[in-house]
């Protein structure tokens, strides 16, 4: 059997409180996935990935003064962003971008615009702007639409897209958390002792997916249903919950 790649993820919880999950918001280009844009042009130390390598020393240059830059999420995960950011080069502000136009697609064919400025004026070198969003849907694939005025080149330091995923880090919890294991589209679970549980399968959005109850040490369910991607299952069991993260590929 091929063993599930996870992440333990712990959350606690006591009778009295709901049974939410915790959420941190994250720079999702941190997480993996692919660049793309329509040039070649870039030099070789300031290629179009530059805009995504979380480092405000770096820096995506063409020489054209409009683009655009395509971000695909590792395995398509589905994000629905809470705001993004841009941030200035190291020189010549005449390449800054003046119109900035963000969108988003499930399918690389057909988008949605999440976000669109006119008027983009930076003050300094090094620069971040932020701004908030609250797309209506969810999408893994993204596209900055990028436009300079006032010169025959762009540039660009930084492009950041944040939105909210189930937080990590968190204490272990006292709940028993299962080995899983795949086998075929059965997902396997090996507890560690017989106990009831209700256990629940949602999407890296919170979207419950699935449920069912395990009573025994060892438990499966069939995952045939679900895209490929990321995934939590939650454990409850007498007063405690326990969540892990898993990815179907």
């Amino acid at each position: 059997m091929k063993k599930i790649f996870y992440f333990i993820v712990c959350l606690q919880f006591f009778a009295a409180m709901s049974y939410g999950q915790n959420v941190e918001e994250v720079n999702i280009t941190t997480l993996g996935g692919t660049v793309t844009s329509p040039f070649t042009d870039s030099p070789a130390a300031e290629p179009q990935e530059m805009a995504f390598d979380d480092l405000d020393d770096t820096k995506y240059l063409t020489f054209n003064p409009t683009t655009w830059l395509q971000f695909e999420t590792t395995d398509d995960v589905n994000y629905k962003l809470t705001k993004y950011s841009i941030t200035s080069a190291n020189d010549a502000a005449e390449r800054d971008p003046s119109i900035v136009i963000l969108r988003g697609s499930i399918d690389g064919i057909n988008w949605t615009t999440i976000d669109s400025l006119t008027e983009v004026t930076f003050d300094s070198r090094f620069q971040t702007l932020e701004y908030i969003v609250n797309p209506t849907e969810s999408f893994c694939y993204f596209k900055i639409e990028l436009e300079t005025l006032l010169s025959d080149r762009f540039q660009i330091a930084e492009v950041r897209l944040f939105a909210q995923i189930p937080a990590t880090g968190i204490e272990t919890p006292k709940a028993d958390l299962p080995k899983l294991y795949t086998n075929g589209n059965i997902l396997n679970l090996s507890f560690q002792s017989d106990e009831l549980r209700h256990c629940t399968i949602s999407d890296i959005s919170g979207l419950q997916v699935k449920s069912f109850n395990s009573t025994n040490r060892t438990s499966q369910t069939d995952i045939e249903s679900l895209p490929k991607g990321i995934y939590l299952l939650t454990v409850q069991a007498n007063k405690e919950v326990g969540t892990i993260k898993f990815v179907k590929n």
